[in-house]
């Protein structure tokens, strides 16, 4: 009876708390394309968009073709040159003057304004592997930030991004940074879905076969199975010193698969 009641209890207090969570924060909305786009102009202020260039060149707006006027700066403004004119002679003068103008304007006229409350980011590295780029060793590692979301908790926040470095860097080294869907560049392992898609195969094909001797299907490797599940795989005295995932998944699914 006493445990009946104390999963009651929490029962309940789950409960409540879910219900004071949806009443103390708006209602969570899921907008389409177009009403996002709508919201984000209202927030704004704009009223209208400025339409882009027209394919007719009989339009006012029309597309130019003519190279001479393709360049509407011609003489970009100099680097080391103050807006009043005054040439940058000291590293004070970078730092407190010149410097601030050219962060000023590019957050005007290329980047936009930063919010002042932006909400803190928490970086956790969720893999981290030497791998190949073409012939070149490099550390790559999949990281998730968590943003914190204490100010709207309804919404989960996780960005996904890649680092790949170079395996022997001795310093720092530049990053490029891209925006597109975060993978590694040569995994030694299959991604979660695979992964899945192999581990349920096999499942099966024990369970079907309780009997069957997986080391004489498999060739001799490094990491053996754990627990049942399929582990990343090298040859031993292999030719090459990349992973083989992409021909054990292929052996793989031809042998589990079917």
């Amino acid at each position: 009876m006493r445990n009946y009641l104390f999963s009651l209890f929490i029962l309940l207090s789950g409960y409540a708390a879910a219900q004071i969570t949806s009443a103390k924060y708006p209602e969570l909305v899921t907008f389409s394309t177009q009403q996002d786009h709508q919201n984000m102009m209202n927030q704004l202020g704009i009223k209208t968009l400025r339409p882009g260039p027209s394919g007719n060149e009989s339009a006012p707006n029309h597309a130019n073709y003519n190279v001479s006027k393709a360049n509407p700066y011609p003489v970009l403004p100099d680097v080391l040159t103050l807006k009043n004119g005054k040439k940058v002679t000291t590293p004070e003068q970078w730092w407190n003057q010149r410097r601030p103008e050219i962060v000023e304007d590019m957050e005007r006229e290329v980047y936009g304004r930063l919010p002042k409350n932006i909400p803190p980011v928490t970086w956790k590295v969720e893999i981290e592997e030497r791998e190949f780029v073409g012939r070149f060793p490099v550390i790559a590692k999949q990281l998730v930030g968590h943003v914190d979301n204490s100010d709207y908790p309804l919404i989960n926040v996780d960005i996904k991004m890649t680092v790949v470095t170079p395996a022997d860097a001795e310093a720092p080294v530049p990053v490029l940074m891209m925006f597109g869907y975060s993978v590694l560049p040569a995994p030694v392992q299959p991604n979660p879905d695979d992964l899945n898609k192999l581990n349920a195969a096999l499942r099966e094909l024990l369970a079907r076969d309780p009997e069957i001797n997986m080391k004489e299907m498999i060739p001799a490797v490094n990491v053996d199975m754990l627990n049942g599940e399929l582990a990343w795989r090298q040859h031993d005295g292999g030719h090459t010193d990349t992973p083989n995932i992409s021909h054990f998944v292929t052996w793989a699914k031809n042998k589990l698969l079917k």
